[in-house]
């Protein structure tokens, strides 16, 4: 499966006003609430039906960030991961237990713990990588045409600008 769409940056403004008159033409129709209800039953689907495998969703997803965003603090992470730092408390021991973080002291606050990944991590992260591709290519390609597929790539690119910006403005949210 490959996809023939290129992100480019040079379209977002055509984009953005496409998405507004969209969703300002059709206000009644809840756009946005049919988007997010969309993403939340298939991050569910995706919880409860993928393979499984040795590392829970959660964390599966605390290596993921330690991953894309580099060695960083458990707060740092907890906040990524959107969830309060004594939640993280087990679940940073328990993968340190098994060999899949180190922690080591902070260059800046030698009271700080930096969290990185192992070798073991990374190596059991493709492995789960790849089996979850797997199950996802196989349902799309059963599910979807090549204009759909083409499309979903895309939105997973944009769903991840989306999650990396998430936080910056959440403390706007709550005041909704």
């Amino acid at each position: 499966m490959r996809s023939n769409l290129q992100g480019d940056s040079t379209n977002n403004t055509k984009q953005r006003s496409l998405i507004s008159r969209v969703i300002e033409a059709n206000p009644s129709d809840g756009a946005i609430t049919e988007f997010r209800r969309s993403v939340t039953r298939l991050a569910r689907l995706f919880s409860t039906s993928m393979p499984k495998g040795e590392l829970t969703p959660l964390k599966l997803s605390a290596l993921t960030a330690i991953r894309r965003n580099g060695p960083m603090s458990a707060k740092t992470l907890a906040v990524k991961l959107g969830i309060l730092p004594q939640s993280l408390t087990r679940i940073v021991g328990e993968l340190e237990a098994n060999g899949l973080v180190k922690r080591s002291r902070g260059t800046k606050d030698t009271r700080e713990h930096i969290l990185d990944l192992t070798h073991k991590a990374v190596e059991l992260m493709k492995e789960e990588g790849y089996r979850r591709d797997e199950f996802v290519r196989a349902t799309m390609e059963r599910v979807l045409n090549s204009v759909e597929i083409d499309l979903l790539i895309l939105a997973g690119k944009t769903l991840n600008k989306l999650a990396d910006d998430w936080g910056t403005g959440r403390s706007d949210l709550k005041k909704m």
